[in-house]
């Protein structure tokens, strides 16, 4: 009997061991190979050199009209994305221009990748692109995707955003660990929490929040917390049809992202 409750007890104290030194892989299954941006008819796309936090130089992509001023977008991706792909459709959000950064580690960057690094990088980010030619920088807004939209959340709470975009987002990740793990102690496992739930009532920015009713990843109604804590306006659409990883494709979802972005920002 002695036997048998230590083999069970040694393999509960495996597995939360496996949980805690693997999560990093887990979480970010950061692709290793940059793409080749392509911008739609009438844009052009330069490349830029960005330093992170801790002076790692990270690749950006800033695609614009060819001409005159426009408002700035930047764009934060999902745990597996490598950004570039996106850059084609820069057009259909309107006449934003649109900036792609892909996270360290990602998209063959260096550097570690954690909760604290990206949402640093994204924050300096931020910062360094006030200063790009041909953008109004009175006018950021941010668009962040999956895990993303953690990030976008963390650079909203400590920055002046015009508007944030968030696509199939998530109250936290402890929560999602929770549901996915719960005969685990995850909150005491979890490296990375991306407390995004936390960080909302600080933000006063009108948020557009995109969500998948198919998604097989996170539960639709993830987001509902999240959009409750908020600080400033909210806007839910939902897409019946779409899945975690295909809303990008489903009809309507630029144009509701267009509509939002032309729309007036309320006063907070």
């Amino acid at each position: 009997m002695k036997s048998i409750l230590f083999i069970i007890v040694a393999s509960y104290a495996g597995l939360c061991l496996l949980l805690y030194f693997k999560q990093g892989s887990l979480i970010f299954p950061a692709p290793q190979t940059a793409g080749k941006p392509q911008a739609p008819t009438g844009w052009v796309v330069e490349t830029l050199q960005f330093k992170s936090h801790d002076q790692l130089a990270l690749t950006a992509w800033l695609v614009r009209p060819s001409t005159g001023m426009a408002p700035l977008l930047i764009y934060f991706g999902g745990n597996a994305e490598e950004v570039s792909w996106t850059a084609l459709n820069a057009d259909r959000a309107g006449a934003h221009a649109l900036l792609l950064v892909n996270y360290r580690g990602y998209g063959g960057h260096p550097g570690d990748v954690s909760e604290a690094g990206l949402v640093a990088d994204a924050l300096s980010v931020f910062d360094q692109a006030k200063a790009l030619t041909n953008i109004r920088n009175d006018r950021i807004s941010i668009h962040g995707r999956s895990l993303g939209s953690a990030v976008a959340v963390a650079v909203a709470a400590a920055r002046p955003v015009d508007k944030v975009i968030l696509t199939t987002p998530f109250d936290s990740l402890r929560a999602i660990a929770g549901n996915a793990y719960p005969y685990l102690p995850t909150s005491w496992l979890l490296q990375h929490p991306f407390d995004s739930v936390m960080r909302a009532p600080q933000v006063k920015a009108p948020v557009l929040v995109l969500v998948a009713d198919r998604d097989q990843i996170m539960r639709p109604n993830q987001h509902e917390a999240l959009a409750k804590a908020w600080g400033g306006p909210v806007q839910i659409k939902r897409f019946a049809t779409a899945d975690h990883n295909d809303i990008p494709e489903t009809a309507g979802y630029w144009d509701t992202i267009a509509a939002f972005l032309k729309s007036s920002s309320p006063a907070p």
